[in-house]
């Protein structure tokens, strides 16, 4: 990547900074503050060669300004764009305007663009008096209301007409407003003492550039330019880029640290045009990878998509994933609550077994948010209880144990629910041991699964896990035990 030129977007999204970068550009994004107080600049405003603007109603309001201040990671700890325009047009530099709907001229002023904007009167609109800076004070950006624009012979017109489709023309000057500064107009309406739409301010500047061959001090020119242009929303990096890669090079080679011709990449040596051709093979094959790994992503997601439930669902939606989850590690499940008729009394969601192991349990599965209080942790282990009991006189025997799974203060993140899963109740884990309960943290379940995907344990030992719990389980840990 190119070093220089060294570009600052000012108030312009991050994705078109990055297209800026993938373009070969150094580009950095700032931001003015408009729009939450924190100005921000990651770099020294004096290390920038090409200023783009995104022209913000309101920019320029004094009141305003004092309540700006500098976000903690910024370079530039005062408002710094009034600098940035000084800083670049002392190197001869390029700063280009797009001026969005009801922004104002004081706004062009502080980026380095001064005596734009007219004064309407009725239907008439005239150039400010810049002698007088009580008129000044009522200028603005008019509403343009041609059918028809005109278009000066300039280079940068060649690139607008482009993306003339997109442009939301407002009337930014007056073609002769008796300006004390030398703007030239690009693109103009239709009327008869034509309006400008898009501007130029030229910067010039002179080097005197040793010659071997003659032997004499050889004068070059060279300029840089301030563009005030109409807003081409979406469009305007692409402007910039245009701009960046076909104009500024050609009268601006100080900014570049190499020469800028964009027709060169057709004639450079073979070898190295065949290099460009494998690394463009590479990464469209990369591409292609990438969208297929992508794909499998995706499908994996949906296949699992019980294992992101145990976090996130509840009621009937987080019983059918827990049932997932414990099918998935090879214990047999039966629905049952759910095919108990209507207006029976309700049994136990799940019936857990594990017939190799003579292994059976009855499953209970609940679900509370963020404002659940230790009453109903409380209620939970009770309503396990009368399940068992129910079971018990059913089927005249003991009362089985149960898993009581709960995915506990869902709208909380998984590192912060520990605190909230019966901790520090001495009453439930005494209660839960001696019911044959294990009320299991769905966090801890879903870790589980997650260390069986990730083949760090079997699925044979992850059954061991939840057979020998008892009481309240935040973790499932492999001991030699249960090895």
């Amino acid at each position: 990547m190119s070093k220089k030129p060294r570009i600052l977007a000012v108030d312009f999204e991050i994705s078109d900074v990055k297209k800026l970068s993938e373009a070969g550009f150094t580009a950095y994004q700032a931001l003015t503050g408009i729009f939450d107080n924190e100005f921000y600049s990651p770099v020294d405003v004096q290390n920038v060669d090409v200023a783009l603007i995104n022209l913000q109603p309101d920019l320029i309001d004094y009141r305003n300004e004092r309540l700006r201040k500098p976000r903690a990671d910024s370079v530039e700890k005062q408002i710094f764009y009034r600098q940035l325009a000084k800083e670049v047009q002392a190197k001869h530099g390029w700063i280009i305007i797009f001026v969005k709907r009801n922004a104002q001229p004081y706004g062009c002023t502080a980026f380095g663009a001064p005596e734009v904007g007219v004064i309407v009167d009725g239907r008439s609109i005239k150039a400010p008096d810049w002698n007088n800076d009580v008129t000044n004070q009522h200028r603005i950006f008019a509403p343009f209301r041609a059918e028809k624009i005109f278009c000066g012979n300039q280079r940068e017109v060649e690139i607008l007409s482009k993306y003339s489709q997109d442009a939301k023309y407002q009337i930014l000057a007056k073609v002769n407003s008796g300006s004390h500064y030398e703007w030239e107009s690009l693109i103009m309406d239709e009327a008869a003492d034509q309006n400008a739409l898009a501007l130029r301010l030229l910067l010039n500047a002179k080097e005197d550039v040793w010659d071997s061959k003659t032997g004499k001090l050889d004068a070059r020119y060279y300029h840089g330019a301030v563009l005030v242009l109409p807003d081409y929303e979406k469009k305007n990096v692409d402007v910039a880029l245009d701009l960046l890669r076909e104009i500024i090079p050609e009268a601006n080679y100080h900014l570049f640290d190499s020469v800028q011709n964009t027709w060169l990449s057709e004639y450079l040596p073979a070898p190295a045009l065949k290099k460009y051709f494998e690394r463009d093979s590479l990464m469209q094959d990369t591409k292609k990878r990438v969208t297929i790994l992508e794909d499998e992503a995706a499908q994996l997601i949906n296949d699992y998509e019980w294992l992101t439930g145990l976090l996130i669902s509840e009621g009937d939606n987080f019983t059918s994933n827990t049932k997932k989850a414990l099918e998935f590690l090879g214990f047999r499940v039966e629905d049952i609550d759910s095919t108990v008729p209507l207006g029976e009394p309700k049994k136990e969601d799940l019936q857990i077994f594990e017939d190799a192991e003579e292994f059976f349990v009855l499953g209970e599965m609940k679900a509370t948010t963020q404002e659940s209080n230790r009453s109903a942790n409380k209620d939970m282990i009770t309503k396990t209880i009368a399940h068992q009991n129910r079971y018990a006189r059913e089927n005249k025997c003991s009362p089985p144990n149960a898993l009581l799974i709960v995915n506990h203060s869902i709208q909380l993140s998984p590192e912060n629910r520990l605190s909230r899963f019966y901790q520090g109740d001495k009453e439930d884990r005494a209660r839960c041991l001696e019911s044959g309960i294990s009320a299991i943290d769905s966090v801890a379940l879903h870790a589980l699964c997650q260390d069986v995907l990730a083949e760090k344990m079997s699925k044979d030992e992850a059954r061991i896990l939840i057979r020998e719990s008892k009481g309240i389980v935040t973790k499932f840990e492999k001991t030699k035990s249960n090895n």
